[in-house]
């Protein structure tokens, strides 16, 4: 499957009756040009800097994409020393990112206080396709896939105890999953098949997973059949994802599931008809001040041009 960019292309379902009110947030474009830029995350140091990482080809050399890290107004560093890069997630001072190589592809570390790279923990690079990786605090999420045989996970490794839990498996031609984001104890990914549905599960606080422990996801979807993708999360457990309807493009819109949302969620932005997001295209940064920013890569569905925005969620009032 070895797939360089998850388009969500072929999408199946119809949003009719969800029910809730269109707030009136505007999506901001963070990283726009020429370039194709793709796959962001996002944080701040412990001092308060904001912290951007992404993908980007150029128009010298289009669909190779490597993968960057600024630091505030630091000038931007290159991650991947060889091949191509593609962006993960950051856990301030690391960014976990993927490098693909002589048809290889491995997870690497980058410390941007020391400028060190390094190797996740044993077990987490394989002969298999690593992709997709994300990381916060002790634990690292990413997906896998094998390509003769056609399986397809999405994992959770403690870097600290060694431990790896299979949090979904399908070995389906067909069907996809699409690891996303890890933040405290809560992680979700995306699986596509007929549609898309967007899973999420709580990390136990009282002990670490054990290898061939059941994982009882929880499943984030609206009530009326429509597919939802690009998952992202915060410390809470606040989903933030995208839901659209049959095809490219087609009523995109921007979702945050939290506390005292409805069950179907809440729609907090609309995406441009003829525009959308990548099955792991979301990524959200917790604010000081209470608010939440959902970054995701917008591409056009006729051109494939490829761009960051973002949406800034207020904190909700007392």
């Amino acid at each position: 499957m070895r797939k360089r960019l998850a388009l969500v292309s072929a999408l199946v379902g119809l949003i009719v009756g969800l029910g809730v009110a269109y707030a009136t947030l505007t999506p901001q474009s963070v990283r726009t040009s020429r370039a194709r830029e793709v796959l962001p995350a996002a944080d701040y140091s412990p001092s308060g800097t904001a912290l951007l990482a992404w993908s980007q080809d150029s128009r010298a050399h289009p669909n190779h994409f490597n993968a960057y890290f600024k630091r505030g107004s630091h000038k931007r560093v290159k991650l991947n020393t060889k091949g191509r890069g593609y962006l993960g997630g950051i856990d301030s001072p690391l960014v976990i990112y993927q490098q693909v190589r002589n048809n290889e592809s491995n997870l690497r570390l980058f410390n941007y206080e020391t400028g060190a790279r390094s190797r996740p923990p044993q077990g987490v690079n394989t002969a298999d396709w690593e992709w997709s990786p994300d990381i916060s605090g002790d634990w690292l999420t990413f997906g896998r896939a094998d390509d003769e045989s056609n399986d397809k996970w999405v994992l959770l490794e403690s870097r600290s105890q060694l431990v790896q839990l299979e949090l979904e498996k399908t070995s389906l031609r067909k069907e996809y999953l699409y690891s996303g984001q890890v933040e405290g104890n809560f992680v979700v990914w995306t699986y596509c098949g007929l549609e898309c549905d967007v899973r999420k599960y709580e990390i136990p606080s009282d002990h670490i997973p054990t290898q061939g422990e059941i994982v009882p996801e929880t499943l984030v979807k609206a009530a009326t059949a429509t597919n939802q993708y690009a998952a992202a999360v915060t410390s809470t457990g606040t989903v933030y994802l995208v839901r659209s309807g049959d095809g490219c493009g087609v009523k995109p819109r921007i979702v945050r599931f939290g506390a005292s949302d409805p069950p179907e969620g809440t729609v907090i932005a609309s995406i441009p008809k003829g525009k959308d997001v990548q099955a792991n295209g979301g990524y959200v940064r917790e604010r000081s001040d209470g608010a939440v920013e959902y970054f995701f890569d917008r591409f056009d569905c006729d051109s494939r041009k490829l761009d960051i925005y973002k949406v800034r969620d207020p904190a909700p009032t007392p």
